[in-house]
């Protein structure tokens, strides 16, 4: 069975409560988060996990195997053989958003692909369609846009 995640960055207690609230209200079948663990912020993801359990039942730190000692990573991915794995689906609105992900994460794009809202709300529900035909898990990382906005009527 596909399960969904979506991350909520963890930038203070009150904002992690808000995107917390948004989810168990608008997307009550969610019931797992991730949370990266983004150095520019004080709280650390195991630390937003640790609360965020307490309104959803699976609370995971996002943790990048890039964020590990070049050496160390073929010991991470031995580890993860067994474990669930989430694919990452995150909205692109804009033309330097586009180039940051190409830049920093050597993501690529299709050759259809636009840069607006509306191409990753389509986006999202075929990604999820192909998760629960291939039944694997996603995980949505709502960067720069509004959760309701970009998954309402997608989850």
């Amino acid at each position: 069975m596909t399960e969904v995640s979506i991350e909520l960055v963890p930038r203070s207690l009150a904002s992690l409560d808000a995107e917390l609230r948004t989810v168990a209200e608008q997307f009550p079948s969610v019931r797992t988060v991730n949370v990266p663990d983004l150095l520019r912020f004080p709280l650390r993801s195991w630390d937003a996990c640790a609360h965020a359990r307490h309104v959803v039942p699976t609370a995971i730190p996002h943790l990048r195997a890039m964020d590990f000692a070049p050496g160390r990573t073929f010991v991470l991915r031995e580890k993860l053989a067994s474990e669930r794995v989430f694919w990452g689906i995150s909205p692109v609105v804009g033309a330097r958003t586009r180039a940051w992900w190409e830049t920093k994460n050597h993501a690529f794009f299709p050759a259809a692909f636009e840069p607006t809202l509306a191409w990753s709300r389509d986006f999202a529900a075929r990604a999820l369609d192909w998760a629960r035909g291939a039944d694997t898990n996603l995980y949505f990382m709502p960067i720069r846009v509004d959760l309701a906005t970009w998954l309402g009527g997608i989850l």
